[in-house]
């Protein structure tokens, strides 16, 4: 087990999504806790434990949609409860209650907004991008050593089958791993991976060592060997990632940082070049089309962007009186320093029109920046509001005022015609 927590607290997608925004450390709790409290033995379960499964399942669904795969995998466990034990009774049943709580939100939601998923997947997905989430797989692969992995896993299940002559799991197993392949195939073939570091793969960290502690015990070899065995795994962990973020750390300023592909090939000693090259080659292809964009690049990104906009205190000065409006290719922390301002994020991660239009029809595809603003929807809301850089910000005075009954009908007309081609006037440049 040390080896295992070693293991873990050393992995540098583990540490950068324990420590870093958006919600996946959160997710990651919930979802790991939810795998380990389905494998639990079913002799051993109580009405804590089904209270503990359903909690981490809902915690899972409310932080991000695709926890509702812990939910259904709890609906399963409670199937397979009931075919063991028939209906439990008022009091065992509440520790199943907390499995309405996403399904309320679901329908708060749909109510609220009239859609089923959040705005941000409608921005994110045009369809299936398997030829980008296998090589986001494999570069995590090839980035943590999982073939040694893979190799250490397949012994132990081999020399099983050879003593048992079955490797059929039991049917909570079969439930837990069938959920945890379905998250990775889902992301893997159809999202294509991410557009961050690794962060739909974090929480595979924690499962992937126990998974690999599990099997060393279970190897058909002395203690020493099999200790040797999982220690190597984690020792093959490190001259990837851990030369990688060394040399990254060197690179400094937005335009060094922007897209950046670092090659380790020349970084690691020969022995590691079968491994290395591969892994290059395919940081070379995802990176530019902003899949798997390292932490380096968006630590850069965020000093450089506090560094052209203006502070908090500045940006309150603007009230929202005139209605002001600006654009960007995001909202993050311009949202923060700029509060009465209301921002058009240009790639749609909270605009309903912009997540709904077709991209540009150019070819290039590139994770969570498919899509662009119709240039004729940002004329509606006439933007006012430069950000020239330096720490200031300017409100251009509008020839005739922007007022609700404006912004009200260019909402109503826009969202009617969501999902329209975009229109390009002439000499309009498109920048993804």
């Amino acid at each position: 087990m040390p080896i295992v927590l070693l293991g873990i607290v050393s992995n540098r997608t583990w540490l950068v999504w324990s420590s870093s925004g958006l919600e996946t450390a959160l997710f990651g709790f919930a979802f790991v806790a939810w795998v380990l409290l389905a494998l639990r033995d079913p002799g051993a379960r109580t009405r804590a434990w089904a209270f503990a499964l359903t909690s981490a399942a809902a915690a899972a669904a409310l932080t991000r949609p695709d926890g509702w795969l812990a939910v259904l995998g709890s609906l399963a466990l409670f199937a397979l409860e009931l075919r063991r034990g028939g209906w439990p009774g008022p009091a065992r049943l509440t520790a199943w209650s907390p499995l309405g709580l996403p399904a309320l939100h679901l329908l708060w939601r749909h109510a609220t907004y009239g859609q089923w998923l959040p705005n941000s997947y409608y921005a994110k997905q045009l369809g299936p991008w398997p030829e980008s989430g296998w090589r986001y797989a494999a570069s995590f692969a090839l980035e943590y050593a999982l073939w040694f992995w893979a190799l250490l896993v397949g012994i132990a299940l081999l020399q099983m089958w050879r003593r048992t002559r079955r490797l059929r799991p039991p049917a909570h197993v079969a439930v837990a791993l069938g959920v945890v392949v379905a998250h990775f195939l889902y992301y893997t073939l159809i999202v294509g991976g991410d557009h961050f570091e690794y962060r739909v793969y974090a929480h595979l960290v924690p499962l992937l060592l126990l998974a690999a502690g599990w099997s060393a015990a279970r190897l058909a070899a002395p203690p020493a060997a099999s200790v040797a065995a999982l220690a190597t795994f984690v020792a093959l962990s490190w001259p990837i990632p851990w030369a990688h973020h060394f040399a990254a750390q060197q690179q400094n300023g937005r335009e060094a940082t922007h897209r950046m592909v670092v090659p380790v090939t020349p970084l690691l000693p020969a022995i590691f070049a079968p491994v290395a090259r591969p892994f290059d080659t395919l940081q070379a292809w995802l990176i530019p089309r902003h899949v798997g964009m390292r932490h380096r690049e968006h630590e850069v990104f965020l000093e450089w962007v506090q560094q052209v906009l203006p502070s908090r205190e500045v940006g309150a000065r603007i009230g929202w009186d005139d209605r002001p409006v600006a654009v960007a290719g995001n909202v993050r922390w311009l949202g923060w320093v700029l509060p009465n301002v209301a921002i058009i994020d240009m790639v749609g991660l909270n605009d309903y029109v912009v997540a709904r239009t077709p991209p540009p029809d150019d070819g290039l595809r590139m994770m969570a920046h498919d899509r662009v603003a119709p240039p004729a929807y940002l004329a509606c809301f006439r933007p006012n509001v430069r950000l020239p850089g330096g720490g200031r910000v300017e409100v251009v005075p509008r020839p005739v005022p922007l007022d609700d009954a404006t912004i009200r009908a260019c909402e109503r007309s826009w969202r009617a015609r969501a999902g329209e081609p975009i229109e390009v006037p002439p000499g309009y440049e498109i920048r993804r």
